[in-house]
């Protein structure tokens, strides 16, 4: 009896674990010196030739390092920017992989005092080097703009769209924020800035399909105030078309909208509402060739307001967020895959205590990497990492970084197997630790 039931437990473990053929493993962390006392806003990006590249500022401007594909260490590195002029600033750091072609990284200048700031940027193409810095034009800006936000995707055409919030005076004296977005052609330069929001415009989130047709979305208003969640098509090669409400409310309540490309298509849009103690996460869906979305649904509760959404080459649309069931945090997932509409929630970890950012990234065969900051103390942050295939299996759950003082992360996915997590975290240093 005994005997028969050690091999039905070995049996049902072999059921429970993840197939070999679904599991990742995260190499052990590797460290980047970098100038100065630490380097923050890290970007990471999986080239085109497969090599990881990954971005900083620091000190000495905008830095990179690449490790080659199938390489264990990183290059020498490179100064991508040099340091801001004496009391300006280097912020708002995005770096975007353009699928098959080029790496972009965008950053934020500003002098010193009140001037107005500017948007650089420089492409890596593969196997290369990141070259000359470029200018996102500013014709139209109000002349104290000040960049607030930026957010960016890459199209399989070699379209880069690109949309930001940016603070300034505008015409008639009022003074406020605003979205914005400009486009660059595969190899080209971008596009003159085209305003995309009313007044109260924030929280920008841009997705674009293989052919350049991309949706831009942003909240206007909302958080403490009314508002609403609003978006604006860019057709493939076209310019972006006029905004549309996806959900407005007439007191506080929403929250940041994300969005990703899907299957044939189509995109989705997953944001954030609070009805008194009742926390939910809206979802929509845009049809290809539409310039509307489709009716609201809800993807779950979220009483934490900490979400993410994703999506991958293949097709696939991934949500995940911290929730809370029975008085229990625990991470869920619900999944979108080419053909279908979201799945049920699955539940991935309770290891989610603590919560205060996520990130979502899909490979081309359908894995779902997920990555989220935990506050373990005051002063105190640690970052873990989980897979789930296309099933909904769970393939790994990982801790990348032990406590430590404030950091912060990037994540990225890219083909086959393979993942790649930046993140700064106590000493001078950026950490990486990659999944094959």
């Amino acid at each position: 009896m005994l005997r028969w039931l050690s091999i039905l437990l070995v049996v049902l473990a072999a059921l429970g674990a993840p197939a070999a053929a679904d599991a990742g493993t995260w190499s052990p962390a590797v460290s980047i010196p970098v100038a100065g006392p630490g380097a923050f806003e890290p970007g990471v990006a999986i080239g085109a030739d497969g090599s990881e590249v990954v971005v900083w500022i620091d000190q000495g401007g905008v830095e990179s390092a690449v490790r080659p594909a199938g390489e264990a260490t990183f290059d020498a590195g490179q100064n991508v920017a040099p340091p801001p002029s004496p009391g300006g600033a280097v912020s708002r750091l995005e770096v975007v992989q353009v699928p098959g072609a080029e790496t972009i990284a965008l950053w934020s200048r500003a002098d010193a005092g009140l001037a107005a700031d500017r948007i650089e940027w420089s492409a890596r193409p593969p196997g290369g080097a990141f070259g000359p810095i470029h200018l996102v034009p500013t014709t139209g800006l109000p002349a104290d703009h000040r960049t607030i936000e930026l957010s960016a995707a890459g199209a399989a055409n070699g379209d880069v769209v690109l949309a930001w919030a940016g603070e300034g005076t505008q015409p008639g004296g009022s003074h406020g924020f605003r979205i914005y977005g400009s486009v660059r052609p595969g190899g080209g330069e971008f596009a003159d800035p085209a305003p995309l929001s009313a007044l109260g415009g924030l929280s920008p989130d841009v997705a674009t399909g293989p052919n350049g047709d991309a949706v831009a979305a942003w909240l206007e208003g909302g958080g403490t105030m009314a508002g609403a969640v609003r978006e604006a098509r860019r057709p493939p090669g076209a310019a972006f078309g006029p905004a549309h409400t996806l959900e407005r409310k007439s007191d506080a309540g929403l929250a940041q909208p994300f969005v990703a490309a899907g299957a044939g298509g189509e995109t989705v849009a997953v944001w954030y509402r609070r009805d008194g103690r009742t926390k939910r996460l809206h979802f929509a869906v845009r049809r290809a060739a539409n310039d509307t979305f489709g009716p609201i649904g809800t993807l779950g509760q979220a009483p934490t307001r900490r979400y993410a959404l994703g999506g991958g080459l293949g097709g696939d649309v991934g949500a995940v967020w911290a929730d809370r069931v029975d008085d229990r945090s625990v991470m869920r997932v619900r999944r979108r895959v080419p053909g279908h509409g979201f799945g049920t929630t699955v539940s991935l970890t309770h290891a989610s205590e603590g919560t205060r950012a996520i990130q979502v990234g899909i490979t081309d065969n359908g894995t779902l990497l997920t990555a989220w900051q935990r506050a373990t103390a005051s002063d105190a942050f640690d970052l873990w990492a989980a897979g789930q295939a296309r099933t909904g299996r769970r393939t790994e759950l990982v801790r990348l970084q032990t406590p430590a003082p404030f950091f912060a992360f990037a994540l990225a996915a890219g083909a086959g197997e393979h993942g790649v997590a930046a993140w700064t975290a106590g000493a001078p240093g950026v950490r990486v630790s990659a999944r094959r």
